[in-house]
């Protein structure tokens, strides 16, 4: 069986699993004045046969998946 994503899917990889953003945001201020503030977005896998966990994560270790005939 072949999944096809929508050519703008919000899907990523993490770990080896394709992920899904569920909408959810962990912020935490910077202690020192002018430092960035630390966040997490939540993931869930994309497909249930990963499993039903959430994972927070830095958006910065997402990989999105693109289509191989839009990059």
């Amino acid at each position: 069986m072949t999944l096809r994503m929508p050519q703008n899917s919000n899907c990523y990889v993490l770990e080896n699993i394709e992920v899904k953003k569920t909408g959810r945001i962990a912020v935490r201020q910077a202690a020192l004045p002018g430092k960035k503030a630390h966040e997490l977005v939540e993931v869930t896998p994309a497909n249930e046969n990963d499993g039903s966990w959430t994972k927070w994560v830095a958006e910065s270790s997402l990989y999105r998946i693109v289509d191989s005939n839009s990059k």
